[in-house]
């Protein structure tokens, strides 16, 4: 027959003292990746916005392309009061006159569209007059000739939508067309 023992054993707990360590630990750790998210948010949302602006100029490239017609990416930075920094898919020459299908695509919230490279201070955006805010490409894939000069090259940069002020301190993207090709080239700089 088995005998049952009745010894007891001591079970080893931890001191409040060292729960309170553990617990100051956890919120060390926390606060430090909640730092890290919030900053990241601003880079996420200026690579999100240099992606759909890439998509948005190689679309509007390869719809010329397939109804070999001059087709242009509209860039809209008023509407009344408000100022949006918005593209949309156009007939050429007649920015009002949207492609059917098409809308109106608005950059993520605290990302500016500018043509002076952000510098190191906080600047206004600098932008083509009203007649002068589209891309147009030819049937054959190039750039126009109507396409204004001014955005052969600009910046994609973080920066205040409502002031249209850009923050030079970091990073942007920057886009160039090739006037021939009407292909793009978009780089990321960290200065």
């Amino acid at each position: 027959m088995k005998k049952i023992s009745n010894t007891l054993q001591q079970i080893r707990h931890f001191t409040i003292g060292e729960m309170m360590m553990v617990v100051a630990l956890f919120m060390i750790i926390l606060a430090l990746i909640t730092a890290a998210w919030q900053s990241s948010g601003q880079e996420t949302r200026l690579h999100n916005a240099a992606k759909l602006v890439s998509q948005q100029l190689e679309m509007t490239r390869i719809k010329a392309i397939s109804e070999r017609k001059e087709i242009g990416l509209h860039f809209n930075l008023e509407n009344g009061k408000r100022t949006h920094y918005a593209m949309a898919v156009c007939e050429y020459g007649q920015k009002d006159k949207l492609l059917p299908g098409e809308d109106w695509e608005t950059l993520p919230r605290g990302v500016v569209f500018t043509t002076q490279k952000p510098g190191s201070s906080a600047e206004a955006v600098q932008w083509p007059a009203a007649a002068k805010r589209g891309v147009i490409f030819r049937g054959d894939g190039s750039l126009s000739a109507d396409s204004p000069s001014e955005l052969d090259v600009f910046y994609l940069a973080p920066g205040d939508q409502a002031t249209g002020m850009v923050d030079g301190n970091k990073p942007y993207y920057k886009i160039v067309f090739n006037k021939f090709t009407g292909r793009i080239t978009l780089t990321y700089h960290e200065e």
